[in-house]
């Protein structure tokens, strides 16, 4: 288990290394152990994170899609909605973090 957090996190230096396995490793040995956690012991998402937030996100961009597929005579499309409701967050979150993560840090650790 260690392994793959390792792999995941090898763009990071070492010194930024020992606090994410220290917060890491309290969660799997939690987690390996034999009762099941509770909910009360989980984290509570972000308001944004809820179902219900992102569920309205998705709703309102679904009867767009509606409209448009009626007006245009063709069938609607779920993921011409998905993509319209989450794409931003995804190329911001992890796109540019992940390119950043990428190019910049393994620059830098190579020189």
């Amino acid at each position: 288990m260690t392994l793959v957090v390792a792999r995941f996190y090898s763009c990071i230096d070492n010194e930024n290394k020992i606090p994410i396995f220290r917060w890491t490793g309290k969660i799997f040995r939690r987690g390996m152990q034999k009762t099941p956690m509770s909910p009360d012991e989980l984290c509570r998402p972000l308001a944004v994170d809820t179902s219900e937030a992102l569920g309205n996100i998705l709703e309102d961009n679904w009867m767009k899609e509606l409209e448009n597929a009626k007006l245009a005579n063709r069938p609607p499309k779920l993921l011409k909605a998905v993509i319209k409701s989450f794409w931003a967050e995804y190329v911001i979150k992890y796109g540019i973090i992940h390119a950043v993560c990428e190019l910049v840090l393994r620059l830098v650790s190579n020189t």
